[in-house]
């Protein structure tokens, strides 16, 4: 899990490298789709809202199964639904943010 959400907020930094300098904002969808671990695709969608320096939003995982499925989650959203992000700052041309996922009574948080 952690290598999968590494790679894809690699994939969203470099997403915006390459717009202009002047369009460059986090406000909107991002979707980066991966292959998953048990061949089917992984997707992630990032929707995200940038005010100044500060930025919230939430990130949906859906895939992952060997058949395309939803990975066992209610609704076909593979974790349940979108994962809130929290700690979302916006420094010149870095941004960071955690997540918090919560599983059989335990969470574990990305930053």
């Amino acid at each position: 899990m952690q290598v999968r959400a590494v790679v894809a907020l690699l994939l969203v930094v470099a997403a915006l490298a390459a717009r202009p300098a002047s369009a460059q904002t986090l406000t909107g969808t991002w979707v980066v789709t991966t292959s998953g671990p048990r061949g089917g695709s992984l997707t992630q969608t990032f929707a995200l809202t940038q005010d100044g320096s500060a930025l919230t939003g939430a990130v949906t995982i859906t895939g992952g199964g060997r058949r395309g499925g939803a990975g066992g989650g209610p609704g076909g959203r593979g974790l349940g639904g979108p994962i809130p992000i929290g700690e979302g700052t916006v420094t010149g041309d870095t941004f960071s943010f955690s997540t918090t996922i919560e599983f059989n009574g335990n969470s574990f948080t990305q930053r």
